[in-house]
């Protein structure tokens, strides 16, 4: 919606952005069916706003934390390009195969067959953390936003997650986000996996699952995936016999094992990225508090 009506000798556009990003644009959406910013909800605003040239310097200086955000988060995309790279450079196209790569059927690289997770729904005072397809989808799961679940017996030892299990997207709504995955890492207590997903746990003598992940990420992985994945009217899905006959070229392991190296390494370099972004969170939104609370 353009603010084609608005006072720029009054407001600040960057002030007033930044402003209703603090305050919350849910205070200006309405709708529940199509939620939508309107110009009756932004008339009813209260702004708080101090003259234009005030308006500036602190626009100014929120601009210059957010653009420190921006660069650390095109830091972090430069480092997923350079892994998606490296891997492409050391094992080719996972189409051509140009590396001339043995094809083995996914089956093969198995240390136990694929196992579909628990259908008992999450539910309050839980003992396991139960891992669902929205904690999925970068390379660890997102523990915490896991609910909780309580299994026992049979089912808790047939659902538990170890380290590096290889854990799938195997039946959502979106085309895009099946296949979507995760490798699990070591943790000090129990965590389980809901229905949605498939765990996959190789024999890293074969196949090592940080491999695995990266060639799910690659545009000619991903075309091998879906090759075998299927469709009903409500969703799309792989099942353990179809995931199980995928076409893989699988790579000597010691080619594999200097790519995990350079993999741990980008992890590294990852994890201090992020923790410098959530620090200039933390800084951008502490001056957006200050600035609007007239402490700036």
């Amino acid at each position: 919606m353009a603010l084609d009506n608005l006072n720029t000798n009054r407001v600040d556009l960057n002030y007033l952005f930044y402003f209703l990003s603090w305050k919350g644009f849910d205070k200006v959406i309405s709708g529940s069916a199509q939620p939508q910013i309107t110009r009756s909800g932004l008339a009813k605003y209260k702004v708080i706003l101090p003259p234009l040239a005030e308006q500036q310097r602190i626009a100014a200086i929120i601009d210059q934390a957010d653009a420190l955000r921006t660069k650390r988060r095109a830091t972090l995309a430069k480092l997923d390009t350079l892994l998606q790279a490296t891997f492409l450079d050391m094992f080719g196209d996972p189409v051509t195969n140009p590396m001339g790569w043995e094809v083995v059927q996914l089956a093969e690289t198995f240390k136990i067959k694929p196992q579909i997770g628990s259908a008992k729904p999450a539910h309050e005072g839980g003992k396991q953390k139960i891992i669902r397809v929205g904690e999925i989808g970068t390379f660890e799961v997102d523990l915490d936003k896991c609910q909780v679940v309580t299994l026992e017996g049979l089912d808790l030892k047939k659902f538990t997650v170890l380290p590096n299990d290889f854990l799938l997207a195997r039946a959502i709504g979106s085309e895009d986000h099946l296949g979507k995955s995760s490798v699990f890492q070591s943790v000090s207590f129990p965590v389980v996996y809901d229905s949605h997903i498939m765990r996959l746990r190789f024999d890293e003598k074969i196949l090592h699952p940080y491999v695995f992940f990266q060639w799910m990420k690659s545009k000619g992985g991903r075309a091998r995936f879906m090759q075998k994945a299927g469709r009903t009217a409500v969703q799309f899905n792989i099942n353990t016999k179809q995931i199980s006959v995928i076409d893989f070229p699988l790579p000597p392991m010691a080619e594999q094992m200097n790519f995990v190296v350079f993999f741990k390494k980008v992890l590294l370099w990852k994890e201090r990225q992020s923790q410098s972004a959530r620090k200039l969170n933390n800084l951008f939104h502490a001056l957006q508090q200050r600035a609007f609370q007239g402490e700036l």
